[in-house]
C-alpha cells in the first residue's frame, strides 16, 4: 500500500516546555494537526478486505449455497463527526438439514457501519471499532436486524472489518527527516524528533481524518552571524536566497504544467510571475530582513498552488499517491514558515532537494540550480511558444536541434511549422538590421523627431508580429495597439538607453526592469534573452509586445474585465495593470483600496493611453523637454 500520503499539517501551535534534550532548560514543542484522507482508509480497506475482483469480499461461505455473505464496492466517508463504511451486499441465510437449505433469508442491499476511528501511538497505527451496523434492502430501506442477523456480522463481519490498520510510520517518517534541514541553528537529529513523538486520538473532518502529531526540538545553538565587515557577504547570500527559492518554485511550476494543459497553466503562469514579483519587491527594499525570506514566500505561495494539486491529482505524475504527499510536506513547511520568527525557520538547498525529491522521484535535475539561460519548454509549456528569434546575426543561426526538430516531421504540420520557424528567424534578422540604428543613438535635440518616427515604426512592427503569432482576435487590434504604444510611452519614453557619464547604458529601473518596454529580468527569467533585452530595442519590444498580449488574452479577457462597469477599455486598464505590478494586480485600477501610489501609476498611464487613442502618441516627445 502506498502510504506517503496520509498526512496533511495544517498548522503550528507554539509551546515552550521542559524538553528531554541534555543540558537544556527548554524546549519547544510543536504541534501538527494531521489528516489523514479517507480515500486512504477505503484504500486500505481493499487492500486488507475487499481482495477479490471487483473489489469484493466474501465473509461467509458453506459452499453449499445455504449461508454466505459477500460485501462489494466500499466507501467511505464522514457524517456528523462518525466514520461511516458503506457496502453492496447480498447474503442468504438458511440452516443446512438433511443436506438441504430450509427457511433462507435472502438479502440484497446495503450496509452501513459507524465507526470511531483509533490510534495506536506507540506502533502508529490507525484502526478503529465498530459501534453500530445498518442493512438496507435495495430500495434502501431499513430492515431490523434480528438475533440470527446480528451473530452473522458480530462474528462474520466486525472482526475482519475492525481487524483493517493503516501504518501510520512511513508518512510521519517522510516529514520528520525534512524537518532537520529547516532547522540548521538546532542540533537536530531525526531518531532525537521520533523519540518525542506523540500522537493523539482522531477526530472527523469532512474528507478526513484530524490527528495532532507532535514532537520536541532542541534549543538554538549560539548564533554564528555573519560579522559586520562582510555586507556584501550577506547581500550575496541574501540574493542566492531568493535565486533558489525562485529555482525550486519554476522546478515544480514545470512539471505540474506538463500534465495540465489549457486553463490550468495560465494559473500556474500567474503563481510563477506574482512569486517572482514578490522577489523582485523584496530585493528592492532599502532594510533587507535579517531572517530567511524564503519560508515566508512560500507560505504566500503555497495556498495557490495546492488547490491546483488536490483537484488535479495527476499534476505532478501518475502515481496517485505522489500528490498527496507533496501537499502533506508542502502543508507542514508552509505552517512552520507561518511562525518562522519563533522557529527561525531556514530553507536550505538541500532541504528544497529533499522536497523536491519527493515531488519528482525520477528527476536528475538540481532543483535549486539557477540559471538565466531562455528555457524552451518553459515557454511552451506557460503558453509563450518557440522562444523569440535573437537579435542580429544570431537570429538567422539557429541550433542544429531546432533545426533538426522542425525538419524531421514529414507531416504537413512539420513542413508548416518549418515554414513558420524559417520566416520568423529571416524576418527578425531583417527587422533587427532595419532597427539596428537605434541600438547605437540617443537622439539629440535635433534628432528628437527622426528618432521618434523610427521607435513607432519599429513598436508597430513589433505589435504585427505579435497580433499574427498571437492570433489575436480582430476586435481588440485597436485596442492592442493603443495598449503598447502607451505601456513603452509609460514605462522608458520610447527609449532602449540613458547616458551616463560619457557612457551610453541600457535604461535600467531600481528593480533590474530593462529597455524599450522594461522587462524585468528577474520576472521573465528562462523566458527571454537577457542579453536581447539589454541591447536590442527590436527583442525587446517583441517580449514586451508578447508579454501584453497574454495578458490581454490570458487574465483581462479571461477574466472578463470587458464585462465591468466601463467597457471594453477596461481590458486596457486591467491588462496594463498585470504588466506593471503581476497578475495579482488585474482588478487594481477599479478597487477602491488600491494604494495611492498605484492609482498614480494607473492614472499616468491612463492618461498616456488616451493620448495614443486619440492619435496623439508622437506627444512622447514631452518626455525629452
Amino acid at each position: 500500500m502506498k502510504q506517503k500520503s496520509f498526512m496533511r499539517a495544517a498548522a503550528v501551535v507554539l509551546l515552550w516546555c521542559a524538553g528531554p534534550f541534555a543540558g537544556s532548560a527548554f524546549a519547544l514543542t510543536i504541534t501538527l494537526p494531521l489528516r489523514l484522507g479517507l480515500a486512504q482508509v477505503r484504500q486500505g480497506l481493499i487492500e486488507q478486505v475487499y481482495r477479490e475482483p471487483g473489489e469484493q469480499c466474501t465473509l461467509l461461505d458453506d459452499h453449499m449455497g445455504c449461508r454466505f455473505l459477500r460485501l462489494w464496492e466500499p466507501r467511505v466517508d464522514a457524517v456528523k463527526g462518525r466514520m461511516r463504511i458503506m457496502s453492496r451486499g447480498s447474503a442468504r441465510l438458511g440452516t443446512v438439514i438433511d443436506q438441504h437449505c430450509t427457511k433462507p433469508l435472502e438479502w440484497n442491499g446495503n450496509i452501513e457501519l459507524w465507526c470511531t476511528p483509533l490510534v495506536d501511538a506507540e506502533k502508529k497505527r490507525l484502526t478503529w471499532k465498530i459501534d453500530e451496523i445498518r442493512a438496507y434492502n435495495q430500495q434502501h430501506q431499513q430492515i431490523p436486524l434480528n438475533e440470527g442477523i446480528w451473530e452473522v456480522l458480530r462474528t462474520s463481519v466486525i472482526p475482519p472489518l475492525e481487524a483493517v490498520n493503516i501504518d501510520l510510520a512511513p508518512p510521519i517518517t517522510e516529514i520528520v527527516m525534512l524537518v532537520p534541514h529547516f532547522f540548521p541553528a538546532r542540533d537536530l537529529q531525526t531518531n532525537q524528533i521520533m523519540s518525542t513523538l506523540a500522537i493523539r486520538q482522531p477526530r472527523l473532518l469532512k474528507d478526513s481524518l484530524g490527528m495532532k502529531l507532535s514532537f520536541q526540538l532542541p534549543p538554538k545553538r549560539i548564533s554564528q552571524s555573519i560579522q559586520g565587515g562582510a555586507e556584501e557577504t550577506r547581500k550575496t547570500l541574501r540574493v542566492r536566497r531568493f535565486e533558489r527559492w525562485d529555482a525550486f518554485l519554476t522546478f515544480v511550476i514545470k512539471r505540474m504544467a506538463r500534465n495540465n494543459p489549457g486553463p490550468v497553466r495560465r494559473q500556474l503562469l500567474g503563481i510563477l510571475l506574482d512569486a517572482r514579483h514578490q522577489i523582485v519587491e523584496k530585493l528592492a527594499e532599502a532594510q533587507a530582513e535579517a531572517k530567511d525570506p524564503v519560508p515566508g514566500l512560500f507560505a504566500q505561495t503555497w495556498p495557490r498552488l495546492k488547490p491546483i494539486l488536490k483537484h488535479s491529482p495527476r499534476s505532478l505524475r501518475h502515481d496517485q499517491s505522489q500528490p498527496d504527499a507533496v501537499i502533506n510536506i508542502g502543508d507542514s513547511i508552509a505552517a512552520f514558515a507561518g511562525h518562522s520568527s519563533d522557529l527561525d525557520i531556514e530553507v536550505s538547498d538541500e532541504g528544497l532537494r529533499a522536497f523536491a525529491r519527493v515531488i519528482d522521484p525520477e528527476s536528475t535535475e538540481d532543483p535549486v540550480s539557477y540559471s538565466t539561460d531562455v528555457d524552451p519548454e518553459l515557454r511552451r509549456l506557460l503558453g509563450f511558444g518557440e522562444p523569440l528569434p535573437l537579435p542580429h546575426s544570431s537570429a538567422t543561426r539557429g541550433s542544429n536541434d531546432e533545426f533538426s526538430a522542425v525538419c524531421g516531421s514529414r507531416s504537413i504540420a512539420g513542413a508548416r511549422a518549418f515554414k513558420t520557424w524559417i520566416l520568423s528567424q529571416a524576418c527578425a534578422a531583417t527587422e533587427s538590421n532595419r532597427f539596428s540604428p537605434l541600438n547605437s543613438w540617443i537622439p539629440a535635440t535635433g534628432e528628437l523627431n527622426s528618432y521618434l518616427l523610427l521607435v513607432r515604426e519599429l513598436l508597430q512592427e513589433a505589435i504585427e508580429q505579435t497580433i499574427v503569432s498571437a492570433q489575436l482576435d480582430v476586435n481588440y487590434h485597436g485596442l492592442y495597439r493603443n495598449i503598447v504604444l502607451a505601456t513603452a510611452w509609460q514605462e522608458s519614453c520610447w527609449r532602449q538607453f540613458t547616458r551616463a557619464g560619457d557612457k551610453m547604458m541600457p535604461l535600467t529601473s531600481s528593480g533590474g526592469s530593462v529597455g524599450l518596454m522594461q522587462i524585468n529580468q528577474v520576472v521573465w527569467r528562462g523566458i527571454y534573452d537577457q542579453a536581447g533585452l539589454l541591447k536590442d530595442m527590436f527583442y525587446n519590444g517583441r517580449a514586451g509586445c508578447e508579454i501584453l498580449v497574454h495578458y490581454l488574452k490570458d487574465f483581462a479577457l479571461a477574466k472578463k474585465e470587458h464585462l465591468q462597469e466601463g467597457g471594453t477599455e477596461n481590458l486596457a486598464r486591467a491588462t496594463y495593470a498585470v504588466y506593471n505590478g503581476g497578475p495579482a494586480h488585474l482588478t487594481r485600477y477599479r478597487m477602491p483600496e488600491t494604494k495611492p501610489s498605484l492609482k498614480k501609476i494607473d492614472a499616468l498611464w491612463w492618461q498616456k493611453y488616451q493620448a495614443v487613442r486619440d492619435g496623439r502618441e508622437m506627444e512622447v516627445a514631452q518626455c525629452y523637454r
